[in-house]
């Protein structure tokens, strides 16, 4: 067993979503008030779900804590981003109505009236006034959908100055962008997702290195698509139209088989100044330390697995397998041996201090109980609210 030095502490609450909140609580709190340099803290977790990468990286975000997910590897389509602007190429190009639905406009219309202030992100068209604009005014035409007049909402009076103002100009720039497509040949989709870019989102949010190199990722998928369209067009005849063509280009997006890092620039080197978000085999492969880390789900029965990958009848594989049949206790001492590997090694790279952020209930609702809980138990001290409490052992 490994006993727990003084530098350890535990943070410990029921539910997991208080955990991720107090944990990025106690994050701001080092960055702001004990001038500790995002760049020296690390949050480490055996498997990291869409849940806690959110949370985290937009609690910290709003505090203008930038954050770095190691080796990321989502498909474009989950930013809200790539979604509204595939939203606005089925606005754009007919017979396209079929794949542009309400919820997805209503989408569109917060992300296009965002606007920064500060730290904070505010929409002139907030989520309720976004989903009655959608509800009224966008017409469901499987060949020319289109967003109407204000006026044809009975009651849009309601909306308020400021949320139809910005989308009389979200309509405004989309019936242009159509007239274009249709009078000019150059206009080409690609062209029409850089000058929306350009028009709704740089210079008026304030763009996290993940969001553009979302942005990033999505245009050069574009322009590799297009490239490949051109060529079989130039030695192939073929009569799908532009609108064939860009309905393919969205389907492929949300089918995700065009994933994210088309072309990255980093992998595993995280930027600069920026927390890093990794799980255990990602950081032990980075090969660095951090002053402070932070052991997401200490109490998961991952962290005794090997993660969230481990490959099914691994240990068959191995020189040192005996051919004889595979017994639970040898899991038991396999699990051990492995568990005992990682913690010598993370500990060794933490040059202050581990916070063992444990939560009773899982990200499903489960009770953990992993094999680092008597750990988390036998901690000197934890954290309740950025309070630093005396345990009575």
């Amino acid at each position: 067993m490994v006993e727990a030095p003084d530098s350890i502490q535990s943070l410990q609450t029921i539910s997991r979503a208080e955990l991720l909140r107090q944990t990025a609580e106690i994050i701001i709190d080092a960055v702001d008030r004990q001038g500790i340099q995002p760049s020296d803290i690390a949050i480490v977790a055996p498997g990291l779900d869409e849940i806690a990468r959110y949370s985290l990286i937009e609690i910290l975000s709003a505090k203008n804590i930038p954050v770095t997910p190691l080796n990321e590897q989502r498909p474009i389509i989950s930013s809200p981003l790539v979604r509204s602007l595939l939203s606005l190429l089925g606005l754009v190009y007919a017979d396209l109505g079929r794949l542009v639905d309400r919820d997805a406009i209503a989408e569109m219309l917060v992300v296009f009236s965002q606007k920064s202030q500060g730290n904070k992100l505010v929409a002139d068209i907030d989520p309720v006034r976004a989903g009655l604009i959608a509800d009224y005014c966008y017409h469901v035409d499987p060949e020319n959908p289109y967003l109407s007049s204000v006026e044809s909402f009975p009651r849009w009076d309601r909306l308020g100055h400021q949320a139809t103002d910005a989308y009389q100009a979200i309509v405004r720039w989309i019936e242009t962008s159509k007239i274009k497509q249709q009078k000019q040949s150059f206009f080409t989709p690609t062209i029409l997702l850089s000058e929306a870019i350009n028009h709704f989102l740089v210079g008026k949010i304030n763009l996290s290195s993940d969001k553009l190199g979302v942005l990033r990722e999505l245009m050069e998928t574009a322009q590799h698509f297009w490239e490949v369209d051109r060529r079989i067009r130039q030695n192939e005849p073929s009569f799908q139209t532009e609108a064939a063509t860009v309905a393919q280009f969205i389907l492929l997006l949300r089918r995700g088989t065009i994933t994210a890092n088309p072309r990255p620039i980093r992998q595993f080197t995280p930027q600069k100044g920026a927390v890093t978000l990794a799980t255990v085999f990602q950081y032990r492969s980075l090969r660095t330390s951090h002053s402070w880390q932070f052991w997401l789900d200490a109490s998961s029965p991952l962290w005794s697995q090997g993660g969230a990958a481990t490959l099914f009848a691994a240990p068959l594989f191995l020189k040192q397998w005996s051919g004889k049949t595979w017994m639970p206790e040898e899991d038991y001492e396999m699990d051990s041996q492995r568990l005992q590997r990682i913690l010598k090694d993370m500990m060794a790279r933490a040059e202050k201090k581990i916070f063992l952020c444990h939560s009773d209930l899982g990200v499903n609702g489960t009770e953990q109980a992993g094999a680092l809980l008597p750990l988390v138990h036998a901690t000197k001290q934890y954290v309740v609210g950025n309070q630093l409490v005396e345990t009575s052992q």
